[in-house]
């Protein structure tokens, strides 16, 4: 167990490091959306043959100070994502600093409302920023990819905006 945990502390300072240099401009909610609304499309059209766009941390889907994620709700893994290592993680260790809870899982369950699934949601976690022990808040939008079992989500930095605003935007 203990070889796990320092394993799984080893990958999310890589993670957190390898996006360090991201930092210098935030990426707006407007993008964060058009990414991820971009990305469900890609996802629908191409399957598991668009995986590879997410895969590169030069990508389209690496932008500013955020990543467009692809999360497998059926088999319960991440898919798609910039840093190999986080690939390589059982989503239920990557847990809300301040709730415990298992963000993924999570995003997964809220998807499966009726609403969700055309519409997409924004919803809130506490992580550590990039390359430091400080734990903020983290808004993401996650959208479903329509007949797959697939979510893909992004997310910002953001201590102040409201998830009902947010939410009432993409509705």
């Amino acid at each position: 167990m203990k070889k796990l945990t320092i394993a799984l502390l080893a990958s999310l300072m890589i993670f957190s490091l390898g996006f360090s240099a991201w930092a210098q401009e935030s990426a707006t909610p407007q993008e964060v959306y058009d990414m991820v609304a971009k990305a469900a499309y890609l996802m629908g059209e191409l399957g598991e043959d668009g995986l590879a766009a997410f895969n590169d941390p030069n990508g389209e889907f690496a932008w500013k100070d955020t990543y467009v994620i692809v999360t497998d709700c059926a088999q319960k893994k991440v898919v798609g994502h910039p840093v190999p290592q986080v690939r390589q993680m059982d989503p239920s260790v990557i847990k809300c600093k301040k709730t415990g809870r298992p963000i993924l899982i999570m995003s997964c369950e809220e998807t499966e409302k009726d609403d969700v699934q055309t519409n997409g949601y924004w919803g809130e976690y506490w992580w550590n920023k990039p390359g430091t022990e400080e734990v903020a808040r983290k808004v993401s939008f996650t959208l479903p990819v329509a007949g797959t079992p697939w979510i893909v989500s992004a997310g910002i930095w953001n201590e102040d905006i409201s998830l009902d605003e947010l939410n009432a935007a993409n509705k």
